[in-house]
């Protein structure tokens, strides 16, 4: 079972187990109303729960920055949960690719594994940590071993 975007309070708190959280930057898991907050990431990594992060909205009324990229919202997490090591950074990465599998169909097969779906993204940096620093290009996005999609990052020198 999944928790989709809720205020945490003690009695869930207490009564969660190993289930999913998605995290997201206006959640919180204190008593009082806030209307904005940090969810508490590493206390519920520590916990065991399958914690996980991301974003769909592409500058509209809810996020006025949204992108729709995944990698956008693993570097606010990082910044959120104080992950800032390339160990912790690792915890983030789970967190946007095989925690959110998990969380959406516990059942699928996941990862690069001779009969999973070949549906993956090819992310140019060379570790987790660079991905999620420069918000690497994705060169090829690939659903069920076709390319489909592709995105590049780029700077230019003026």
């Amino acid at each position: 079972m999944s928790i989709l975007i809720c205020i945490l309070t003690k009695h869930i708190r207490q009564s969660f187990g190993k289930k999913n959280w998605i995290s997201s930057t206006e959640e919180t898991l204190e008593d009082e109303p806030r209307t904005r907050g940090v969810t508490r990431i590493r206390e519920m990594v520590d916990m065991g729960i399958n914690v996980i992060t991301a974003q769909d909205t592409i500058c509209d009324g809810f996020h006025l920055y949204g992108t729709g990229d995944p990698l956008d919202y693993g570097l606010v997490g990082c910044y959120c949960a104080q992950y800032n090591t390339p160990e912790t950074a690792r915890i983030m990465w789970d967190m946007l690719t095989s925690g959110s599998a998990r969380a959406f169909d516990p059942d699928a097969k996941y990862g690069i594994q001779i009969g999973n779906d070949a549906d993956l993204n090819i992310v140019d940096a060379p570790s987790v940590h660079e991905a999620i620093r420069i918000r690497a290009s994705r060169p090829y996005i690939l659903r069920r071993g076709k390319v489909i999609a592709g995105f590049e990052r780029k700077a230019t020198m003026l």
